[in-house]
């Protein structure tokens, strides 16, 4: 596309906000020229927000692009997936990933454990699903908090969509009298991996990392 007619079309304010609303790697429109910079008033919002997160607080620059259930916000992640041994690498907006999370739940193992592991930063949030669920976490790799709590069913459920759709401070949902220390911080990178355990054989599902 010639130069020129590139920071035309991308002098309309709309269709530049569409284009990031559905996915945060398209803040690189926002480096085309200086046109096309100068032209959107939250570029500095979008670009720090692409790698930190999107604030609940980001007023008209958030309501935007969507707000924070816009692929912008949520992510995207770069999946592999086991099926029949063979691994499939795919693209998946983080609300579809979370939705084939928690259908797995609804598929647990008759014997064993579904294991799901994500790690968040230097924190490792780890749900094993069972006869009970069970919340661990380990901070930093080597100061293990132990069994935080379990919860119900629908709890890990709403838990999981939460922590992989958002960022920022997300409770745990744990009773008062746990070992829970208040809620955890949930970065833009974070990374997934989900097993069946069967005593000590392990079966690998999907993993993947958030962008």
């Amino acid at each position: 596309m010639d130069a020129r007619l590139s920071d035309k079309v991308l002098s309309n304010q709309d269709l530049v906000r569409h284009l990031l609303s559905q996915s945060s790697d398209a803040t690189g429109l926002l480096s085309i020229s200086k046109a096309v910079r100068d032209g959107e008033p939250c570029s500095r919002q979008y670009e720090r927000w692409s790698f930190q997160g999107c604030p609940s607080d980001g007023g008209e620059c958030l309501r935007a692009i969507g707000g924070l259930d816009s692929t912008f916000c949520q992510g995207t992640y770069d999946l592999t997936v086991l099926h029949r041994i063979w691994p499939s690498r795919r693209e998946d907006p983080a609300r579809e990933v979370a939705t084939r999370v928690v259908d797995l739940l609804g598929r647990r193992p008759l014997s064993g454990e579904l294991v799901i592991t994500l790690t968040l930063g230097s924190t490792t949030l780890r749900i094993r699903v069972g006869r009970e669920n069970v919340i661990s976490l380990i901070d930093r790799g080597w100061r293990k908090r132990g069994v935080v709590c379990k919860p119900t069913d629908a709890q890990v459920r709403q838990l999981l969509r939460t922590v992989l759709t958002r960022t920022g401070k997300i409770p745990l949902p744990c009773p008062p009298n746990s070992q829970s220390r208040g809620p955890i911080t949930v970065p833009r990178s974070i990374h997934i991996r989900v097993a069946v355990w069967d005593q000590e054989e392990e079966w690998l599902l999907l993993y993947g990392q958030r962008r």
